[in-house]
């Protein structure tokens, strides 16, 4: 009779386990889709805050299935106690979702000489109504584009300071210090650097140099023709954006771009 008891737990488990899975998988679509695109799945940490919660869910709900349900229980009991033990995982998945979303990438901002990566979490959302117009809801999918201005004022500057020294919130992350991308191109332009030169400059780095190689080749653009700018994120600054001639992006790689020579001006 016990083993037949076990036998019926595991295979409620296993089932358990199987439905978790699938949609584990469909979350999965949904999340690296839509919220994190290569490479800000990496850039932000998404991906191992995701992998921790789904982790976390397929052994929680699983296991609690193999411990509550006993075949000797009354149907009634047993209906239950697993319906209580799939609204615990559900709601555990629900939470486990939302911090994944509040982790997501929402912004790319053009701050001085670089592309900084803005969570939706790092927004301060209650001044989105000072932003630029087109700019003031942070989109479901994808990110903004954005410029960030300068202080306007002596008081403003030292503001900024005060605030990025003391509270880590950076300019990057107000929506009132936010300017449409395109009255930026022209600062973005004068600040970005050719992918020849640092091409150059990681050849005594094996593994940087073919993880630039292999971002260049999948642009399908000419390598004289490619520029760039290091691209930021809370957790990381060992990436780059590539851009066009026009300054579009048109592509990513993981190399320090920091401390390369800028364009030459002709």
């Amino acid at each position: 009779m016990n083993r037949i008891v076990k036998s019926s737990r595991i295979r409620f488990a296993l089932w358990h386990l199987l439905i978790s899975g699938m949609i584990a998988m469909a979350v999965a679509l949904l999340v690296f889709a839509l919220w994190y695109p290569y490479p800000f799945n990496r850039i932000t940490g998404g991906m191992y805050l995701f992998f921790t919660v789904v982790g976390v869910d397929l052994v929680c709900g699983p296991l609690f299935t193999l411990i509550m349900a006993n075949p000797k229980k009354p149907r009634r009991e047993l209906v239950f106690d697993l319906t209580l033990v799939v609204l615990i995982q559900l709601g555990a998945l629900g939470y486990g979702l939302y911090s994944v979303k509040l982790a997501r990438p929402v912004v790319l901002a053009f701050e001085h000489d670089r592309i900084h990566v803005v969570t939706e979490a790092e927004v301060d959302e209650e001044n989105l109504d000072k932003a630029p117009e087109g700019l003031r809801a942070l989109p479901l999918g994808g990110m903004l584009k954005v410029g960030v201005r300068r202080a306007k004022n002596e008081k403003e500057f030292f503001e900024s300071i005060h605030l990025s020294t003391s509270e880590g919130i950076e300019p990057s992350v107000r929506p009132d210090w936010w300017v449409p991308f395109n009255e930026s191109l022209a600062e973005i332009k004068e600040k970005r650097k050719p992918v020849a030169e640092l091409k150059k400059q990681k050849m005594s780095d094996e593994q940087a140099g073919r993880r630039l190689a292999d971002a260049v080749g999948d642009t399908k653009l000419p390598l004289q023709d490619l520029y760039y700018l290091p691209l930021t994120s809370k957790y990381t600054q060992s990436w780059i954006v590539l851009l066009d001639k026009k300054a579009d992006f048109v592509g990513y790689a993981e190399v320090d771009g920091f401390d390369a020579p800028k364009e030459q001006k002709k």
